[in-house]
């Protein structure tokens, strides 16, 4: 019999739709973690797209301290959810290897004419 993952921080469709229409595009934020019991369990986390200052802080760090980049970006961009994510650091190393992902880089040139 397969064991029923429980979840935590998991917002309903109405609590989203509420930070959708105040913060624009949320990011839901899902990160499997073992508990103290030995148990793996599915954390929920909320993100909004990070302000430009944000992304400034954060890359002032990125080569000199990178887990304070990923701290300051998941602090800074968190909407809600499930608070060991931010405080527990085996939930927090699995949550940063994707938070890179908030900064959506589209393609550009630049001509000289």
């Amino acid at each position: 019999m397969k064991k029923e993952i429980k979840e935590y921080g998991k917002l309903s469709k109405e609590e989203l739709e509420k930070l959708k229409k105040e913060h624009g595009t949320v990011h839901t934020l899902e990160v499997y973690f073992e508990d103290e019991n030995g148990e793996i369990i599915r954390l929920f986390g909320y993100l909004k797209k990070p302000e430009r200052h944000v992304v400034s802080m954060a890359l002032a760090f990125k080569d000199r301290d990178p887990l304070r980049a990923k701290e300051i970006m998941l602090e800074k961009s968190w909407l809600a959810g499930d608070e060991r994510i931010k405080t527990n650091d085996d939930a927090f190393y699995t949550a940063s290897s994707v938070l890179d992902e908030l900064l959506v880089v589209r393609f550009a040139s630049l001509k000289k004419n």
